[in-house]
């Protein structure tokens, strides 16, 4: 099914008639009803599964009701770091362009400004 709203969405793209639109419009609402539908019975054998035994339809039950947050896990001070000294790098690296290209007097472009660098600090969780 995504290959075909792949390939409607490339023709609706290419050719703009608004019968491909429509086409591609329905077929999208099928893929959403047949994800639904096999959602809905994936966790209804999981449920009835599960219903002999309380702890797991429980937990079963939670997972679904309150998902984990993966991506506050995934925000260490290595990272925050790493990914501020990479876009303070990028900006000194305009910055020595920049100077590069004003001091020259064939330059016509006027001068980049760039606010100051900003210090490496540990990140706070939200």
């Amino acid at each position: 099914m995504k290959t075909r709203a792949r390939q409607l969405e490339r023709l609706r793209n290419k050719t703009g008639l608004t019968i491909h639109s429509q086409t591609y419009k329905d077929h999208l609402q099928q893929y959403k009803d047949a994800l639904s539908h096999a959602r809905t019975t994936y966790y209804s054998q999981l449920i009835h599964s599960g219903s002999g035994n309380p702890k797991t339809l429980f937990s079963t039950i939670n997972k679904l009701l309150i998902p984990l947050d993966t991506t506050t896990q995934s925000f260490t001070v290595d990272k925050c770091s790493s990914f501020l000294t990479f876009f303070q790098s990028k900006i000194d690296n305009l910055q020595q362009l920049n100077h590069h290209h004003t001091s020259s007097p064939s330059s016509h472009l006027p001068p980049l400004i760039l606010p100051t660098p900003v210090p490496v600090l540990p990140c706070l969780p939200y």
